[in-house]
């Protein structure tokens, strides 16, 4: 992969997932820049959902024009640590005390999963695919690293975006109103402007498209000659064995699982993570799924009474991802939904016997996002006497510390 830093020509970043034309929709922009409350109101009740709006017509004209503003901001990127051995180095970090050493015992549970052939639960929360972390993760799924993947709909939604376009890296200190009146939206110190939403809106209906009209399984290959013919079908069965979609009268039904494996089919982009998960029959599962713009679009899409999310048959499959595996791992990056997820889907199996937590919440609320291993010991969910730790720490300097030192060989790729 190329590395990217810095502004420039943003056509030659981006992989434009799919194909097919635009669909002729209004414009998002009032949605998220209208600040008077009761004209935002009356726009939301004349453009109920029953009515097939789209939630582009939502959209604000009085936003001003920020494009040269952003073309200056660098691109968010993972992509610019250079080549280094890490695997011995890390191992000054066993002694020095406090998180350090906890960082070090995190780097020895991931090499003992990696030996022991354990299936590994792969969480991250969205925040973390918005920073330069995505390109790392994406690397770690392309490779085949973990069995698992659990995550939130920011996640799912920001890595289709940035096939699109990218986010930009601003300042925590940057006025909200001002980015408001910019049309520019803050997740920490990265800037996503609302056009990227916009675009991700056109992208995200025709795949829905797709899925309504049962566009689905077999993948639509030519089928002429016997390798495509051979080929079709091996998708094909593939597709059976991954399910999650089904016809039921004039409904299209589909898991959340489902529908991302049909977002990375149409992504055919390999800075993709989504991309990589579909072409390695990865299960990705994410039980928040409309927790974001995709739900947004969702409820305005115009054909939404012929679709049916599915959110139950997720949680059976999940449950049984490691019922029958010997040993199980869990690297969990963030907390809430994702680490409870996991963690509640190994209880079926009496336990993870492995996992690493990195996050910076607290127990003193009592919260499961705060939660110590030993909390999730006395629930069954790891089994005792295990070596698993939790790192209190910003995943986004850690990660790629831990990543290295585990996953030399991918890690040497993935920089170079």
């Amino acid at each position: 992969m190329d590395r990217v830093g810095g502004g420039g020509d943003m056509s030659e970043l981006g992989c434009k997932g799919g194909t097919g034309n635009k669909s002729e929709l209004g414009n998002t922009k009032e949605l998220h820049n209208t600040t008077n409350t009761n004209e935002l109101t009356n726009m939301i009740k004349s453009t109920a959902p029953d009515q097939q709006h789209s939630i582009k017509e939502l959209a604000d004209s009085e936003v001003e024009d920020a494009d040269e503003e952003i073309e200056k901001m660098k691109i968010v990127s993972g992509k610019l640590f250079p080549p280094l051995s890490l695997e011995k180095w890390v191992k000054g970090y066993e002694t020095i005390g406090f998180q350090g050493t906890h960082l070090y015992e995190a780097v020895e549970e991931l090499r003992r999963m990696k030996t022991n052939g354990s299936k590994i639960f792969l969480g991250f929360t969205s925040n973390l695919v918005s920073s330069g972390l995505r390109d790392l993760l994406c690397a770690l799924v392309r490779h085949k690293c973990v069995g698992v993947v659990v995550t939130t709909a920011g996640a799912v939604e920001e890595d289709i975006i940035k096939t699109l376009k990218p986010s930009r890296l601003g300042s925590f200190g940057m006025d909200g109103g001002l980015l408001r009146s910019r049309g520019m939206n803050r997740i920490g110190n990265v800037i996503v402007p609302n056009e990227n939403y916009f675009e991700f809106e056109e992208w995200l209906t025709r795949v829905l498209d797709r899925i309504v009209d049962g566009e689905v399984d077999g993948g639509g290959g030519s089928g002429e000659g016997s390798e495509n013919r051979a080929k079709d079908n091996a998708q094909r069965k593939t597709e059976r064995e991954i399910g999650g979609y089904r016809r039921c009268g004039g409904l299209a039904v589909i898991t959340p699982s489902r529908l991302i494996y049909e977002l990375g089919r149409e992504a055919q982009c390999e800075e993709s993570i989504w991309h990589w998960a579909y072409a390695n029959s990865l299960p990705v599962y994410c039980p928040a799924i409309t927790d974001g713009s995709i739900g947004d679009i969702i409820t305005y899409y115009k054909r939404r009474k012929e679709l049916v999310i599915d959110l139950v048959e997720d949680i059976a499959k999940i449950n049984r991802e490691g019922v029958f595996e010997e040993r199980t791992g869990a690297l969990i990056l963030g907390a809430g939904v994702v680490k409870h997820h996991i963690l509640n889907a190994n209880l079926f199996r009496n336990g993870l016997d492995h996992c690493v937590l990195v996050n910076t919440a607290q127990e003193y609320d009592g919260s499961d996002a705060g939660a110590r291993v030993d909390e999730a010991v006395s629930w069954g969910k790891i089994k005792k006497n295990t070596t698993s730790v939790k790192v209190h720490a910003d995943a986004s300097i850690v990660f790629p510390i831990i990543a290295a030192a585990v996953w030399p060989e991918i890690f040497a790729e993935y920089t170079g």
